[in-house]
């Protein structure tokens, strides 16, 4: 009898200790920083250079250090420089650990834009902890979006000229004729006048 409330006993123990540890880690989870990444929207024409603003917040907690990678469409976005960035061929890698905790953190990314759409801007991974170097949990993940259209056509003036087939005598380089427009040569045209 007394070895079978001996070994409930020792399960009883083991029980409540798993039990305690369960709530000593949901609790530990419950404090862990939320943050959220958030992009600017803009738009571009075609061959225009653009800034991409991207924001880290936190809720409950300041932001020490983060490491973000980023992807872009290469057929359509050249990456050019950005605040803590650095990358080409789709791919961008931004690091903060500049020992200012603060609950939010912005960086500029800047773009070439190289054909129209709509170009996507995303997160790939990211790992941002908090002063206490605990790993923050994702509350909310959007995307950027760079709108590039064509660039306008610009208006420039209309010139008007006259073309004709004519036979060359390739023995003789003598102008034969020349016209002018707007306006009337004056002396009138002949092949042996050098000045007008």
């Amino acid at each position: 009898m007394k070895h079978i409330k001996k070994t409930y006993l020792n399960k009883a123990i083991l029980s409540l200790f798993m039990v305690m540890v369960f709530y000593i880690v949901i609790a530990v989870n419950a404090f862990a920083m939320g943050i959220s990444i958030s992009f600017s929207e803009v738009s571009a024409n075609v061959g225009d250079e653009v800034t991409l603003v991207m924001t880290v917040s936190s809720t409950g907690g300041d932001i020490d250090s983060s490491t973000i990678m980023l992807s872009y469409d290469e057929s359509m976005l050249d990456f050019i420089s950005g605040t803590n960035a650095q990358g080409d061929a789709g791919s961008i890698k931004i690091t903060s650990n500049t020992g200012s905790i603060s609950n939010s953190q912005s960086f500029s990314l800047k773009f070439k834009a190289k054909s129209p759409g709509d170009a996507t801007v995303v997160v790939s991974t990211w790992e941002v902890y908090d002063r206490d170097s605990k790993m923050a949990t994702m509350e909310s993940q959007g995307s950027g979006r760079i709108k590039i259209t064509e660039a306008p056509i610009s208006q420039t003036s209309e010139t008007t000229t006259e073309e004709s087939s004519v036979a060359v005598d390739k023995r003789d380089a003598l102008l034969s004729t020349l016209k002018v427009s707007p306006g009337k040569l004056v002396p009138e045209f002949n092949s042996a006048t050098k000045n007008y």
